[in-house]
């Protein structure tokens, strides 16, 4: 039975700045994504219904998921009279800020598109992404990008050189709308200028592709994550004490990294981390990645 096969690879937020609250409830956001190798990965078998099987994690399999929800929205959108089995292999934490249940959903998009033999073009995956969620765009992608409106308008930076980071996951799951919805969010109220872009993104773009990476690192959202949950700080405080170059929450929370000098700094900073969970990871300038002997 024709089977394939994805990895999905977590993002973190080098930058994110929240500007205002939209009309439509969503809130503005300016940020720079950047895609690290930790992954999850989707086998999709041909069948005659949808079905789905997550391992590695205590997640609903069923229509809730966000899975099964983009193979619905895929199926429905191009009249797919059969089905596929999914199997879901989770190794990104959940409800971390680090985009594990998008990235999962744009390897849905991504497998069925070609499982089914949809052909379907980039942008009307994008398009169908959208409706999912604000990160799944830039999942289909990855890599270095600077995300405006709610993040799912994209632009491409410079590569990063490969660059080693600790992953520090504090034991909570936090839910982003209870972030943006805390009254210590920070709002910086930055205007976009006639690139899209406010003055602020523009200056952390060009800082990303010619000073330290450390330089540019801010995150708004910590404002409301840190009175919420100190734990984050502490995390922080153990990856600065340890030799971190730069110190960051990711998306909304709780997961901290640490810029690295090397990976062999990476692993001096993780041996002083042996009492919490952490993880080395390096970026990677994708998304999503085919793999298996399907190829």
């Amino acid at each position: 039975m024709k089977s394939i096969d994805y990895r999905s690879y977590a993002k973190i937020n080098l930058y994110l700045d929240v500007l205002s609250k939209r009309e439509d409830g969503f809130h503005a956001i300016e940020t720079i994504f950047q895609s690290i190798s930790l992954h999850d990965t989707l086998t999709c078998t041909l069948a005659d219904a949808l079905s789905l099987e997550v391992e590695g994690a205590d997640l609903s399999p069923g229509k809730d998921n966000l899975v099964y929800r983009a193979a619905a929205l895929l199926q429905h959108t191009y009249k797919i009279k059969h089905g596929a089995h999914m199997t879901l292999e989770k190794h990104i934490p959940i409800a971390a800020g680090l985009a594990g249940g998008s990235g999962n959903a744009a390897a849905a998009l991504v497998a069925l598109n070609e499982l089914w033999d949809i052909n379907a073009p980039i942008n009307e995956l994008e398009d169908l992404a959208a409706q999912l969620g604000s990160d799944i765009p830039y999942c289909l992608s990855g890599g270095t990008q600077a995300g405006i409106n709610r993040g799912e308008t994209l632009s491409p930076i410079a590569p990063l050189p490969k660059t080693w980071f600790v992953l520090a996951h504090p034991p909570i799951a936090v839910s982003t709308p209870a972030i943006y919805n805390h009254p210590k969010l920070f709002k910086s109220g930055a205007t976009p200028g006639p690139s899209g872009m406010s003055s602020r993104l523009e200056e952390a773009i060009q800082r990303c592709e010619e000073a330290p990476l450390g330089s540019i690192l801010f995150n708004a959202m910590e404002f409301a994550a840190l009175v919420a949950f100190p734990i984050i700080e502490e995390y922080k405080a153990r990856l600065s004490v340890a030799g971190c170059d730069g110190v960051l929450m990711s998306g909304s929370g709780p997961t901290c990294f640490g810029i690295c000098k090397s990976e062999s700094h990476a692993y001096d900073v993780k041996a002083q981390l042996h009492d919490i969970e952490s993880a080395i990871v390096h970026s990677v300038d994708t998304g999503l990645e085919r793999f298996g002997d399907n190829l």
